[in-house]
C-alpha cells in the first residue's frame, strides 16, 4: 500500500517536471480555430468564442476570417499554458448550441 502511494507519488512529480522543461522549450506554434453554425447565428458564436479567449487570457488573436459561415481565428502559441487554454476554449465552445463544430489545428 505504502509502496503504491510513493510510486504514486514519485510518478507525480516526474510528470510535474516533464511538464515544466516541457514549458520552457516550448516553440512557438500557430493556432487556427474554426467554428461553424448550421444555424447561421455567427454573430452570436464570435461573440462568445472572443469573450472565452479573453477569459482564458488569450489576447493575441492576429487574424481573424468570417467568410463562407465559418470563423477562423489564428494566434500564436508560446507555451504549454496557452495550449491548454485554448483546449478548455474548444471544450466549452463544443457545449455551445448555437455552434454546429468547432476544431482546431496547431502548425509548429
Amino acid at each position: 500500500m505504502l509502496q503504491r502511494l510513493l510510486i504514486k507519488v514519485i510518478t507525480g512529480i516526474v510528470l510535474a517536471c516533464i511538464i515544466t522543461l516541457n514549458a520552457y522549450n516550448y516553440g512557438s506554434a500557430v493556432v487556427y480555430i474554426e467554428a461553424t453554425s448550421e444555424n447561421g447565428n455567427m454573430k452570436k458564436i464570435y461573440k462568445d468564442l472572443r469573450a472565452q479567449l479573453s477569459f482564458k487570457m488569450i489576447q493575441n488573436v492576429s487574424y481573424i476570417d468570417t467568410t463562407n459561415n465559418c470563423i477562423t481565428l489564428t494566434f500564436i502559441v508560446y507555451n504549454d499554458m496557452i495550449l491548454e487554454r485554448c483546449e478548455e476554449v474548444l471544450h466549452f465552445m463544443a457545449k455551445n448550441k448555437d455552434c454546429s463544430r468547432i476544431g482546431y489545428y496547431i502548425v509548429y
